[in-house]
C-alpha cells in the first residue's frame, strides 16, 4: 500500500496501543517497507533510534505494510524484533 494510506490505517488503529495480546503488550503501530531488503534496513534504523517515524522516512515512496510492535524495550535492548499484523489482534 502507499504510505499515505498506511498513515490513515495507523491513525484509525491508534486505540490498539496498550492492548494486551497473547504475545505481549502493543507499544506502537508502525509502518515499514514491504520489500524484505528494505524491511531489514528499516529494522536497523528502528533498533538504533527507537523511532518508527525516523526509520520509515527513507522508505515513504516504497510499498509499505503495517504492524503492531510488541515489547519495544526488548527490541531496543536485545535487538529482538516482535511484531504482529493488525488482523491478528482485532
Amino acid at each position: 500500500m502507499k504510505y499515505k494510506d498506511a498513515i490513515k490505517i495507523v491513525n484509525d488503529n491508534i486505540n490498539l496501543i496498550g492492548k494486551k495480546t497473547n504475545i505481549g503488550l502493543i507499544d506502537e503501530i508502525v509502518i515499514y517497507p514491504t520489500d524484505e531488503n528494505l524491511k531489514e534496513e528499516f529494522k536497523k534504523i528502528y533498533i538504533k533510534t527507537g523511532n518508527a517515524n525516523e526509520a520509515i522516512n527513507p522508505f515513504i515512496n516504497e510499498d509499505v505494510e503495517i504492524s503492531a510492535i510488541i515489547n519495544k524495550k526488548m527490541i531496543i535492548k536485545q535487538k529482538i524484533f516482535f511484531s504482529t499484523n493488525l488482523e491478528n489482534i482485532k
